[in-house]
């Protein structure tokens, strides 16, 4: 895939509130895995789901639960709870290296381990719960091999 372009928020202005806001109250959550409280602890996968969920103003999904050391241990069980999140909340693929804020990225950071981000409301930004700093914002350069990027197809109601 060619290297992502982040683009302007297309959608309604209140939407791009509604992520800044949402996103904001999750920074410097620690990484947790299995855990979805604000500023307790929180994984990459249950991060996407709770912004996902909150901007949809829907009730909470259920995730399986992954090991904190699943993507190393057992990547094919980390891309299988991916695959079951984006399922769950069927996102549309887009086949675009364009990407806007709220999109979801799907990465692969080496051969077997998976990863999934939001395209931050700052341009040039993505957000994640990372093992070591917990949830923050980085350059979307540092995302590694995008698999797949999708949209919501529901953010207009955001």
């Amino acid at each position: 895939m060619t290297p992502l372009v982040w683009t302007n928020w297309t959608g309604p202005e209140k939407g791009l509130a509604n992520l800044t806001q949402e996103l904001l109250s999750w920074e410097g959550t620690p990484y947790s895995s299995g855990q979805m409280v604000k500023q307790s602890g929180i994984d990459c996968v249950r991060l996407l789901v709770s912004v996902i969920v909150a901007l949809r103003k829907t009730n909470p999904l259920t995730i399986p639960t992954l090991s904190p050391d699943a993507s190393i241990n057992n990547p094919t069980k980390a891309r299988m709870v991916i695959q079951y999140l984006l399922d769950l909340i069927s996102p549309t693929k887009l086949d675009s290296n364009e990407v806007q804020p709220g999109d979801m990225l799907v990465s692969y950071t080496g051969p077997e381990e998976g990863h999934v981000y939001i395209v931050g409301f700052k341009p040039g930004t993505v957000w994640h719960a990372d093992n070591f700093a917990g949830v923050r914002f980085t350059g979307i350069a540092n995302v590694g091999i995008v698999k797949n990027i999708y949209r919501d197809p529901l953010r207009e109601s955001w």
